[in-house]
């Protein structure tokens, strides 16, 4: 059983027609919007890092030996759309290395500098989220510290003054062979960590997926076809049910996201099917703690063990029409006390 039941229960006891005493737009056509916030997403990335690498390697019969210091962190832009469901995970930062590069008869000392900027487009096809090629820009600079010779004497000033200029003209090249590694290398863990964050929302995704149709099992009218797909400022919306050509719309007394994942189901109940809810609420409750949310905990594990535990330890939340202004809505709240909180790297 997936996190989908849990909303299945909780409309085992739902009629097909809306309450006499309320006037939704469209009473006959049941509705279902899954919510992910941006601070969600970004909970999913490194927000800030910073750590410092060894360097230990041969370049043109030089040894070169220092540190690299990497800086920096994700952020995460979506883009408005009434019809598409995308966003941009950012990164930038800056490399510092300390470097000494020794070839016989003279060791080098550089110090050097990269700002970094990197970006990947993630898209929502109707099926999966995606992520697009990683775009990075990186341009390396470094400069002469100084020039020691390997053995002292009355010729080391002389061949300091003599290897000045040969190593300044060689440090062009030099910069341009490590901004493109420092590109490939950048794209390389930027591609592995998104990959993460994409498969993390294919597991969430899932759960919208289980819910239509567990919705259609039960006879009601969940439409078919493409998903309607939005996104604001702050939130990536897809939903079924909607009239071909519009967005998915949660009613205005939704307001902003309070969970990082909500799930929204839009059918009308009767106030007898209200009182039956009431009823059979700790049934669903033990419902979720023994067979849903386990299975839930397991698929996220298989991605970010980190946000399985944090999962497992967290609140969730079903409420069915209890917002003033937005009857026939019922909400699920995933793992409420990660709102607006950090999360553990995938």
């Amino acid at each position: 059983m997936t996190p989908a039941g849990l909303v299945a229960l909780a409309l085992t006891f739902t009629a097909a027609g809306p309450s006499p005493a309320e006037s939704p737009p469209d009473p006959t056509r049941p509705k279902v919007v899954l919510r992910v916030s941006r601070t969600f997403v970004e909970s999913l990335t490194r927000r800030e890092f910073e750590q410092v690498e060894p360097v230990a390697t041969t370049e043109k019969g030089a040894a070169v030996a220092g540190t690299a210091r990497v800086a920096g962190g994700y952020s995460v832009a979506f883009h408005k759309s009434q019809t598409e469901a995308a966003f941009d995970l950012r990164v930038g930062g800056r490399v510092d290395t300390q470097l000494g590069v020794t070839r016989r008869p003279v060791g080098v000392h550089l110090h050097g500098h990269s700002p970094l900027a990197a970006t990947r487009r993630v898209t929502f096809d109707g099926r999966v989220y995606a992520g697009g090629p990683v775009s990075v820009e990186a341009c390396y600079e470094s400069a002469l510290g100084g020039i020691e010779t390997l053995r002292r004497g009355p010729l080391a000033p002389v061949v300091r003054r003599i290897a000045r200029p040969v190593v300044l003209r060689a440090l062009p090249e030099a910069d341009r062979a490590a901004g493109d590694k420092i590109r490939t290398q950048v794209r390389d863990a930027v591609t592995r960590e998104t990959d993460q964050v994409v498969a993390v929302l294919n597991a969430v995704h899932e759960a919208r997926e289980d819910v239509t149709e567990l919705l259609r099992g039960r006879g009601l009218r969940v439409g078919e076809g493409r998903l309607a797909l939005a996104a604001t400022d702050d939130d990536l919306l897809a939903g079924v049910g909607f009239p071909a050509g519009t967005p998915p719309a949660l009613p205005d007394a939704a307001g902003a996201a309070t969970a990082p994942v909500e799930i929204w189901v839009y059918h009308q109940l009767t106030a007898e099917q209200e009182r039956t809810l009431a009823l059979v609420r700790p049934d669903v409750r033990r419902a979720w703690d023994e067979r849903v949310k386990p299975h839930l905990v397991e698929r996220l594990a298989r991605h970010s063990p980190a946000l399985a535990r944090r999962l497992d330890e967290a609140t969730h939340e079903v409420t069915t029409n209890a917002l003033p202004g937005a009857a026939g809505w019922h909400r699920i709240r995933f793992f409420k006390e990660l709102h607006g909180a950090d999360t553990p790297t995938p």
